[in-house]
């Protein structure tokens, strides 16, 4: 049976991007030999990936081809803002095809079926999110975008806008393809949300709300709401409710 895989951002053959993600390789020879070996040694001959954009910053002559072709698996890559390459039309045959976005089923270990949705870019509403389906991106690496990007998903789950969105960009997963299995399992891993967490996305209207009565699913506040602040006007004082709330809120 074969398993289904995804990946982004790898940038074979970028120098700068060792820098910037602050990977673990000297030089981009060392850099695309890895990322060749631990992708073979995790995906097999009959298996898929997907690539979800930057798969290759630049080549020359055939290089990109001959790249597409030492790596196991059938590989579709969902365009990012870097794939020039594709302007080869050989490697372009290379692949098993080449989309914008792609609306897909996968099937888990356990024979859940999820919706996945994927693109290149963080998109906050994405297709079929109100009925659990996940969202799959790549593209900010480990920039502040990308943190950006995480406190846009809280905010929206406090909200109650259901969302699931991973980034699947390969510096967040060791340098090789994963499956939604290996994706899916680390949202059990990940750290329980503070009530710092929650309130430091409210409006103003809502931290004031807060000074005169609890909020409603904040249970672990000291004194069950902001009773012990100094100031009881917080329109001008915003850093003080957020520090004051970092300081009592259980981390």
């Amino acid at each position: 049976m074969s398993n289904i895989f995804f990946t982004s951002d790898l940038h074979f053959g970028h120098a700068n991007v060792i820098t910037f993600d602050n990977r673990p390789f000297a030089t981009v020879e060392e850099m695309d030999a890895e990322l060749i070996k631990r992708w073979n040694n995790k995906v097999g001959k009959g298996d898929l990936v997907y690539v979800l954009g930057d798969m290759i910053w630049k080549s020359s002559n055939n290089d990109a081809e001959n790249l597409i072709r030492s790596l196991n698996g059938q590989i579709i890559l969902i365009k990012g803002n870097h794939d020039r390459f594709l302007g080869n039309a050989k490697a372009k045959k290379a692949l098993a095809g080449v989309k914008d976005y792609d609306d897909i089923v996968v099937t888990l270990a356990d024979g859940q079926k999820r919706r996945c949705i994927l693109s290149h870019y963080y998109t906050p509403f994405y297709n079929g999110h109100i009925y659990q389906a996940i969202h799959l991106h790549g593209h900010s690496h480990n920039s502040q975008e990308s943190i950006v990007e995480q406190e846009m998903t809280r905010m929206l789950n406090q909200r109650g806008f259901y969302t699931e969105i991973y980034n699947v960009g390969c510096m967040h997963w060791n340098y090789e393809p994963v499956t939604l299995d290996e994706i899916i399992a680390t949202r059990q891993q990940a750290k329980r949300i503070t009530n710092y967490d929650r309130v430091r996305n409210l409006s103003i209207e809502d931290l004031a709300k807060g000074i005169q009565c609890p909020l409603e699913g904040f249970d672990d506040i000291t004194d069950m709401g902001f009773s012990k602040m100094e100031c009881v006007e917080p329109s001008g004082c915003r850093e003080c409710c957020i520090n004051w709330l970092k300081s009592e809120a259980k981390q």
